[in-house]
Order: C-alpha cells, then sequence, then structure tokens
C-alpha cells in the first residue's frame, strides 16, 4: 500500500508540471503568479525579447517600486557611457611648503583623495597594510623624510555628506552602510573578533586592523560550555564607545562582526602614519581629517601647495566591475559621485550633480525620467523607485550599446559568481542568466539577461515589494520566475 500511495503521489506531483511545460511562456509565468506566495505581495515583471526589446510578458510593469540593489544598474550603465573604463582614480600628496635637501617638510602634509575604493584588502589578497604601505613607499620614493606639520587627510572632493540619501539610522551599523569619503579606507569597515575567555572572566576582544577610531567597552563574561550565547552590541548613534554586554560560552567558537568606521579619512591619515614612521618618516604633528563644508569655513591657497606622489586605482571598469559583482554599496556610491563631478553643469561632486548626469543619460536612451528616481547610487535608500519597464528599457539600451559586452559582464552569472554563486544551480538558468540582485528588509529584485533552451535572449526585471516572505523565501519566489525563462 506504501508503494501505490508513493506512486499515486508522484503522478499526481508531475502532470501540473508537464502541463506547465506545455504552456506558453506567459501562461507559465502567469501560474506562477498566481500561487498563494504571491496574493498578498506586489510584484512587477517585465520581459522583453532581444535584441529590439518587444514585450513578451508584462505583470505590474508601469508600477514604481522599490529597486534595492537593481538601482546599480543604472550606475553602472551611467559609468560605462559617460567614463573612459581605463582611466584611474588618483589619490595624491601635497605639502604645504618645499621639501628641503634632508626630506624635511617645513609644513604641513596633505594627501587629497578623489573618492579610489582601492584602498581596500580585496585588491590587495587580504592583505590590509599593502595599499598604505604602497602610498608610503611612494613618498619615501620622492625624498620625504620628515613633516613638521601635521598630516592632513582631505577628503574635501566630494562636496557631499558622508552618508547617501534615504539610508536609514537603524542600518548605519551594518557594513553595507558605511560612511562615503574621498579618502575611504578598507571599506571602511573594521572587523571585531569575539572569543571566550576563562570561564568567569571577560571575553576576548580584538580588532582587526589595531587602532580604530573607536573606544570599546567590553562587559561581557565568559559564561560556562553549553549555555546559550547572548552578546548585545551597543554604539549610540554617531558616537565612538562601543559597548559589548552579555555571556559567550566557554565552548564558543567565537564570532566576527564588521562594524563601520565614523569619519573615515581620519582613519585613512591613522594608517598611513603608521606605515610612513615604518619607513622612518616622521610625522611632529598630528593627524586630522577636512572635509569640503571644513574647508569651504577655511579655505586653502592651492597655488602654494607642491605635489610630492600619487598612487592611482585599478581601472574604473574594474571598480565597477567589484561593485556589480558584490553589489558593494560603497562604490557604487563613490562611482555615482565620479560621474557627477564630470557633469558638465556641476561645479561640485554631489548626489544631485551625479543623478543629473543620470537623467541627461536616461533621456538620451529614450528612457522615461518619470520612471526613473533614484536618490543615491547604491539602492539603499528606501525612497528610490523604478519601474519593470524602465528597468528592461535600460537593460535593452545596454544590449545595443558600444560596451553591450562589457556590461553584460558586469552582471553575476548565475550558480558561478558574485552575489549569484549559490543560486540556479542544479536549474535551467545555471550559466545561461546574468543578472543583478536587490534585496532590503521586504524587497527583492532580479533583473538581467537570460538565454533560454532555443536559443533565444531575453532582458527582464522582476521587482517584489511589501512581501513578508524570509530572505531565502522571497529569493526562491523570484528565482522560480527567472528559471522559466531559461527553459
Amino acid at each position: 500500500m506504501k508503494l501505490r500511495t508513493y506512486c499515486l503521489t508522484a503522478t499526481v506531483l508531475l502532470l501540473p508540471l508537464a502541463q506547465l511545460a506545455a504552456a506558453s511562456l506567459p501562461e507559465r509565468l502567469e501560474r506562477i503568479l498566481s500561487e498563494p506566495r504571491f496574493l498578498s505581495t506586489l510584484v512587477g515583471v517585465k520581459v522583453a525579447a532581444l535584441p529590439g526589446g518587444r514585450a513578451v510578458f508584462e505583470n505590474r510593469a508601469d508600477r514604481l517600486f522599490q529597486p534595492a540593489s537593481n538601482a546599480k544598474l543604472f550606475t553602472a550603465a551611467l559609468v560605462l557611457d559617460r567614463i573612459d573604463l581605463d582611466s584611474r582614480v588618483q589619490t595624491s600628496a601635497y605639502g604645504t611648503a618645499d621639501t628641503d635637501a634632508s626630506g624635511r617638510l617645513a609644513g604641513d602634509l596633505i594627501v587629497y583623495g578623489r573618492g579610489d575604493p582601492s584602498f581596500s584588502p580585496g585588491f590587495h589578497r587580504g592583505d590590509v597594510r599593502a595599499p598604505f604601505r604602497e602610498f608610503a613607499k611612494a613618498l619615501h620614493r620622492a625624498g620625504l623624510r620628515r613633516v613638521s606639520g601635521d598630516l592632513v587627510a582631505d577628503e574635501s572632493y566630494f562636496n557631499a555628506p558622508p552618508l547617501g540619501p534615504g539610508w536609514t539610522w537603524d542600518e548605519l551599523e551594518e557594513s553595507y552602510a558605511a560612511e562615503v569619503s574621498a579618502l575611504s579606507a578598507l571599506d571602511n569597515v573594521a572587523r571585531l573578533t569575539v572569543a571566550p575567555g576563562t570561564p568567569g572572566g571577560a571575553v576576548i576582544v580584538k580588532t582587526r586592523p589595531g587602532g580604530l577610531p573607536l573606544e570599546i567597552v567590553n562587559r561581557a563574561i565568559t559564561g560556562r560550555s553549553g549555555v546559550g550565547r547572548s552578546l548585545e552590541f551597543y554604539r549610540p548613534l554617531h558616537g565612538d564607545r562601543l559597548t559589548v554586554t552579555g555571556v559567550m560560552p566557554a565552548d564558543d567558537r567565537g564570532l566576527v562582526r564588521e562594524l563601520t568606521i565614523r569619519r573615515p579619512a581620519a582613519w585613512f591619515g591613522e594608517l598611513l602614519r603608521v606605515e610612513l614612521e615604518e619607513l622612518g618618516i616622521r610625522i611632529d604633528g598630528r593627524v586630522r581629517a577636512v572635509n569640503w563644508h571644513e574647508r569651504l569655513m577655511e579655505p586653502r591657497d592651492n597655488a602654494g601647495l607642491r605635489h610630492i606622489a600619487s598612487v592611482s586605482s585599478p581601472p574604473i571598469g574594474r571598480l565597477t566591475e567589484v561593485m556589480m559583482k558584490e553589489s558593494q554599496n560603497l562604490y557604487a556610491q563613490l562611482l555615482l559621485l565620479q560621474a557627477g563631478s564630470r557633469h558638465p553643469r556641476a561645479n561640485m561632486a554631489t548626489d544631485a550633480a551625479g543623478l543629473a548626469e543620470l537623467d541627461d543619460f536616461l533621456r538620451a536612451s529614450g528612457i522615461d525620467p518619470g520612471h526613473v528616481r533614484l536618490e543615491e547610487g547604491s539602492g539603499l535608500s528606501r525612497r528610490s523607485l523604478v519601474t519593470p519597464d524602465a528597468v528592461v528599457r535600460l537593460l535593452v539600451t545596454m544590449d545595443a550599446h558600444a560596451r553591450a559586452d562589457a556590461f553584460r559582464r558586469l552582471l553575476p552569472l548565475a550558480g558561478v559568481d558574485g552575489t549569484l554563486a549559490d543560486r540556479f544551480k542544479g536549474t535551467p538558468a545555471f550559466r545561461k542568466l546574468r543578472a543583478k540582485t536587490g534585496s532590503l528588509n521586504n524587497v527583492q529584485a532580479l533583473s538581467g539577461y537570460v538565454d533560454d533552451s532555443a536559443g533565444r535572449r531575453y532582458a527582464f526585471s522582476i521587482l517584489m515589494n511589501n512581501h513578508l516572505q524570509s530572505g531565502a523565501s522571497a529569493r526562491a519566489a523570484v528565482d522560480a520566475l527567472a528559471v522559466e525563462l531559461a527553459r
């Protein structure tokens, strides 16, 4: 009886799948969207055939949705259209006076950043000191041996606040909401490791790298083996003191927590000072940071500056690739500001200038700017809105763009790399789909390109808002639609 029941169940399950496979693509998508998991959720979908962009399927395609990191599609397209991908971002060191024959600078050493995010272990095989060591070596080769004044970390190139418009205050402690600076250091995030100590004693708290501009107050206790972990981390908004409380069992394997750093330019200066002193370059004064507003209050005579040395970022194309593959919010905002610095009507590198440049690009591409309301470059803003129609029109535009191949390569490949490395394995979409993911609380998004089993190519956008499912369940719902496109 058990065997007969099992076979009957298998037959019942296979029948709808066979019927689904025989249906047209629009019918299959409609059937999935009618499932109970979508009934209380807003879902916008558009699918267009390539080349050309003929609409194949639409569901609320002209409605506005929060795009989450699908906003990065617009940032990446803007970069590819407006910036030389082989160009590099310069970080320069200037003296406020000449360096004498002994290598002594009788004034301040000004480190001027222009938004290079590559002072990061991700670009240096995990070595947190390497980018600052290379900069220090460049200054040493230039003959610098002593600075009688201060080391000034100047982040005034961007006339923008350190946080993107529309970012929510309760996410500012998370690594994906790191502050934005023209002098960014280690992605503006530090690592805190917590391990058990002796039972009854304090836990062991370490930071990487050391010397953080942050006071850590450790009040957490090591408990006996087998008790539950109950650690709490508290830092007041805009505060520089982190308090660790609670209990960690003696047999706990430990944890790693990433901390965003306030005023990352000042941290950049401190990390550089350590490497300078390792090479015997002495800084007599202190390390201090200057932003655009402080520079506005105290203007500097640039004519009196003496260039000492500069270091370059990887090519803009490489920075954009990392931004897209890893969905790096900091890099997205820095690249939008880079685009803004090139806007012909802007005299400052601001979010508004970058978005004005984006509006010009959208109009030139025939995309209604009214269907795209971005506030920053990453998609972290809860006030950003786009329509699936606008996303697909962007994808169709970039499919015919002179840099179409470069744009396509920026997108994570299903089951292979980036934010899609662990998705779509064992499905028809494996290696056939390239798409940008997007995720916020109650938001899931997936937009990009897919080839079906017959060799047809599609551009698609799936935006899901106001769902109450877990992250994994919401991704599975979006993926079910994407898989049908690849059948």
